[in-house]
């Protein structure tokens, strides 16, 4: 059975932190660059940490 996905394109935009970098790009090299780009600038993720069992 598949499994359908649908969203509302405005909202979806609306929440996506790297609209503007990613808006004049031309290519998929000029996508993927930009999209590196906007992740280097966000801080470091939290280290890993194992859940005490």
């Amino acid at each position: 059975m598949a499994i359908y996905w649908a969203f509302r394109l405005d909202a979806v935009a609306h929440s996506n932190l790297y609209l503007d970098e990613i808006r004049e790009t031309t290519g998929y090299h000029d996508l993927s660059l930009a999209i590196e780009m906007f992740r280097n600038r966000l801080p470091a993720e939290r280290p890993w940490v194992d859940l005490p069992m």
